[in-house]
């Protein structure tokens, strides 16, 4: 069986790979969602959502219980959260979530750490007040501190 090569209980792996699976298909969801976002077809956003799921990385790592998953999803949504707050009526709510998953993003795993700077780049592209850039820098921190172990 391939559990019992495993030091964790069988049903405790069974249930981490299966969240991890189901991040691998947030990751495709989002990215679906982020193709519509940015003005493709939907069918253009259909195809995107599926070069995604069948490419090589995600298949290889959907299924391993590891941080490449859920980094990648945080920085993703952080992504869509950004693009969000660009349109939105009120976007400094949005602002805030995407900084806070950006923060989380970084303490999955130190190398997304640059997706700190997906809120300060929309604030600088829509909000450049005080308030705005305070929110841009401070809700990435925030989410870091927060994730962090």
């Amino acid at each position: 069986m391939l559990f019992r090569s495993s030091a964790s209980h069988p049903v405790v792996l069974a249930w981490n790979r299966s969240f991890s699976v189901a991040l691998s298909l947030g990751i495709v969801a989002l990215t679906f969602l982020l193709a519509l976002r940015l003005s493709l077809p939907s069918w253009g956003a259909l195809m995107s959502a599926t070069l995604v799921a069948v490419s090589p990385e995600v298949l290889v790592n959907s299924h391993i219980i590891g941080v490449d998953v859920p980094m990648a999803l945080f920085c993703l949504l952080s992504t869509v959260l950004g693009i969000r707050s660009l349109s939105a009526e009120r976007p400094r709510r949005w602002l805030v979530l995407c900084g806070f998953v950006a923060g989380l993003a970084g303490a999955t795993k130190y190398n997304a750490a640059p997706a700190a700077f997906v809120p300060l780049v929309v604030a600088l592209l829509h909000d450049r007040t005080f308030a705005g850039l305070s929110i841009a820098l401070l809700s990435p921190a925030l989410g870091y501190l927060c994730g962090a172990p």
